[in-house]
């Protein structure tokens, strides 16, 4: 059966790539921009399938862009293993194993943990308040969810919280959707902000948190508070769970312990990212914790001073990646690194970045935009309705293209061109696509910051279909309402004409 299913991945990935590349010519599209339509299809099915490991996957597609693609040299094929997003994963991916290996991450998870101070509530509302202060300490929400999903865990056992309660799942559901929110509202905060701004060009570290931090933490704020309504049970359980706890402790009962929290098929990845919680946070810093603390410091520093220096982010996170693996100074070698590394992400993202390349110099991207215009109309149309079509058109691409910085390399170029004919703002356009893409989670494999949470075991899909529709309703509200009035403040107005 593993077989069959494989076969017929296969083949749904070679029909669509022939369906494309078959049908007739089109007004206004080249040859050369119908094969790479062909190649993007198949991209789209074998990314949204893994009809084959993604990396192979990523590899073949830079193939075919060679054999196929009607660009002009092999070199134009892999123009997105140029790009400086690359190194800035390298880099971030550096830093945070540093975090992790040294036993900061331990650290700062057990202190977040002892600040509840054994009130489940308190859990909730230290988590939303301190994401947002977290992510200047460590940018990557994947590396978070890896400190502090065992932490939580680590709570639950201690104030007797079921692996259904409902408070362990509105915390979970919050680690996996609404976590990222922290990150791209920075910059530097992952590679869904780095793919975003470097495609669309002219962002400073503080122009994009300026631009960016409102709609951001209002989503979080708006999205914890969606989430725990939810889910919140009948009348006051968290006060019937303290009364429940004290009764416990005055008979000298002991709490029962969680049932297992093993995952679902990727528990592997889970066990390995995220360690047990034991450390005390009181104890003194080591050797490992102050260089890894100085050198994140250090690079934040570069990050926030760009203005002065005109660096590009990936350089201050390259220079981080070669003190914390230098010979003498570091924390771990390049072997070390190289095996804990994700390096299936490095070759989707580059050859998604080659992929965009490739849609723009053959017309290919301009063509796709006219056609989503001719769906839409012009002149009469609203910014607010072609505000609303982005957000639409965007959840749809993305159920298909689950890699976040894939479907924002392969949307910004068609969101921009389909606003240079609609009056509306590119670079508008294209920030509500990094909004989206973040926000509106369908589905758990869908990003791997859910995934870790799912794993857990506290919710399933259908409490993760359930948020994601929930957050679409709240998406479209924030950048009607909040974002596009705000960056019309910032100096960016949405409605150009």
């Amino acid at each position: 059966m593993g077989k069959q299913r494989e076969g017929l991945k296969l083949a749904a990935t070679a029909a669509a790539m022939a369906a494309v590349l078959l049908m007739p010519p089109q007004p206004g599209l080249s040859a050369e921009g119908q094969r790479v339509l062909s190649i993007v299809a198949a991209a789209v099915v074998l990314w949204a399938t893994e009809a084959v490991p993604v990396a192979l996957s990523s590899l073949s597609v830079i193939v075919l862009l060679m054999v196929m693609g009607g660009l002009k040299s092999p070199s134009d094929a892999l123009v997105g293993f140029s790009s400086p997003i690359i190194y800035f994963l390298l880099g971030s991916m550096a830093m945070g194993a540093a975090v992790m290996k040294s036993g900061l991450a331990e650290r700062l998870a057990g202190y977040l943990v002892h600040r509840s101070e054994g009130s489940p509530i308190k859990l909730l509302a230290q988590l939303l308040a301190g994401m947002p202060l977290m992510a200047f300490v460590m940018p990557s929400a994947i590396n978070r969810n890896a400190m502090l999903i065992p932490a939580y865990d680590h709570a639950f056992r201690t104030l007797s919280i079921n692996k259904r309660d409902p408070l362990a799942k509105v915390i979970t559901l919050t680690l996996g959707l609404l976590n990222p929110f922290a990150s791209s509202a920075l910059m530097t905060g992952g590679l869904a902000p780095m793919t975003t701004s470097t495609l669309l060009g002219g962002f400073t570290w503080f122009r994009w948190f300026g631009m960016m931090a409102v709609p951001y933490y209002t989503l979080l704020a708006l999205g914890g508070a969606m989430v725990y309504l939810m889910y919140r049970p009948a009348g006051t359980r968290g006060q019937r769970d303290r009364e429940t706890r004290g009764r416990g402790e005055m008979s000298g009962e002991k709490p029962s312990p969680l049932p297992s929290t093993k995952g679902r098929g990727s528990s592997q990845l889970s066990a390995s990212l995220c360690p047990p919680v034991s450390a005390s946070p009181r104890q003194p810093l080591s050797r490992d914790e102050r260089l890894t603390l100085l050198v994140v410091a250090g690079a934040s520093l570069l990050w926030l001073t760009d203005f002065v220096h005109h660096w590009n982010s990936a350089v201050p996170a390259l220079m981080a990646a070669v003190v914390l693996m230098a010979p003498g100074i570091g924390i771990f070698t390049w072997s070390q690194f190289e095996k804990t590394a994700g390096w299936a992400t490095f070759f989707v993202l580059g050859a998604s970045l080659s992929l965009t390349q490739s849609l723009i110099a053959t017309g290919a991207a301009s063509w796709f935009a006219h056609g989503l215009m001719g769906l839409v109309g012009t002149g009469s149309t609203s910014p607010a309705l072609l505000a609303l079509f982005v957000i639409l058109v965007t959840t749809v691409v993305h159920l298909g293209i689950p890699n976040m910085s894939a479907c924002i390399a392969l949307l910004i170029p068609v969101v921009t061109a389909f606003a240079g004919v609609t009056g509306i703002s590119p670079v508008g356009a294209g920030l509500i696509v990094g909004i989206v893409v973040d926000a509106v989670i369908l589905y758990p494999v869908q990003t791997a910051t859910n995934l870790l949470a799912y794993e857990t075991g506290h919710f399933d899909a259908a409490d993760v279909l359930k948020v994601g529709l929930g957050m679409l309703v709240l998406t479209t509200a924030v950048v009607l309402l909040v974002a596009i009035p705000w960056w019309g403040v910032m100096g960016l107005p949405f409605a150009v004409r």
